[in-house]
């Protein structure tokens, strides 16, 4: 299950959807809306998404947070714009 889950983010983030998944697009990283960790983190649209993961689209699609609230997803990407040298 865990592998169909990152297959299609894999997909969404790459542009290829096989459902209407929720993402924003940050420069080099994606906000994805997700079910949330309680229903196995899969990928949602806009109206079911709970939970968002940030995911380097750069470095093989690495998720680099999970579980945010979108608020917390987007301070997460700008501040790597704001303080790239220092946001680890």
């Amino acid at each position: 299950m865990r592998s169909s889950s990152f297959s299609n983010v894999k997909l969404a983030v790459s542009g290829i959807t096989r459902m209407s998944l929720f993402q924003v697009l940050v420069g080099k990283f994606a906000i994805v809306g997700t079910t949330g960790a309680a229903d196995g983190r899969r990928p949602a649209d806009k109206s079911r998404a709970v939970a968002f993961d940030v995911i380097d689209r750069r470095n093989n699609l690495t998720y680099l947070c999970r579980d945010q609230s979108f608020d917390s997803a987007w301070d997460f990407c700008a501040l790597r714009f704001i303080e790239p040298e220092s946001a680890g």
